[in-house]
């Protein structure tokens, strides 16, 4: 037990022999040590990110339409909502895949028909972000903005 805890524990037996009740001051000290006692590894439990929280970031949806111009600016704002949002690495494939239209989302659908969903939602951001890349970006494309 932490020595400031002991003393407050002590100061309340004291009380509590001589018939006398703590003060409120005294009760909240309990209290906030007792809270303090918990350590520094303690920390408030972070509500986990929901796909309605997500929403409200406005992720902009990928069509495929732009090439690899669009495929940038698509990550980009995918990686603000993400932080934005409070996202969490377990989410985020799932959530990403949510905004895919056209071309993009029978991309998605044919890699899930392919590895299935599993599969396909336990990957990590970075991965889908190397698939996408590789479908959606010539090479002579890369190379001409790189160029």
């Amino acid at each position: 037990m932490d020595r400031t805890v002991r003393n407050v524990m002590s100061d309340l037996y004291g009380l509590k022999k001589k018939g006398l009740k703590p003060s409120f001051g005294l009760r909240e000290r309990v209290q906030n040590e007792e809270n303090r006692a918990e350590g520094p590894n303690v920390a408030p439990v972070a509500r986990e990110c929901t796909f309605a929280d997500f929403m409200k970031c406005r992720p902009i949806t990928f069509r495929e339409n732009k090439r690899a111009v669009g495929l940038i600016r698509w990550i980009e704002k995918m990686e603000m909502v993400f932080t934005v949002s409070k996202c969490t690495e377990d989410n985020k494939v799932v959530f990403a895949a949510a905004t895919f239209q056209d071309r993009a989302l029978t991309w998605w659908n044919s890699q899930v028909a392919t590895l299935g969903i599993e599969v396909m939602t336990r990957k990590m951001w970075a991965e889908i972000k190397v698939m996408m890349t590789e479908e959606f970006c010539p090479p002579e494309e890369i190379q001409r903005m790189e160029g």
